[in-house]
């Protein structure tokens, strides 16, 4: 696929890395091999319920 953008395009990794990507740039994008598993202690609607109180948002 080859994207195109009307301003520099950029690659964030976790939010945290990020790198500016060049025209003829390629990013391969993988799956890792390591599983990773979570346990939840809340509902499962809890992370989106906090968000949308905390944007006062209402349902």
């Amino acid at each position: 696929m080859q994207a195109t953008s009307d301003y520099p395009p950029m690659v964030t990794v976790d939010g945290q890395v990020v790198v500016e990507v060049q025209e003829g740039d390629q990013v391969l994008v993988v799956g890792s091999p390591h599983l990773a598993r979570f346990v939840r202690t809340r509902e499962r609607s809890y992370f989106y319920q906090t968000l949308m109180d905390k944007m006062q948002w209402t349902t």
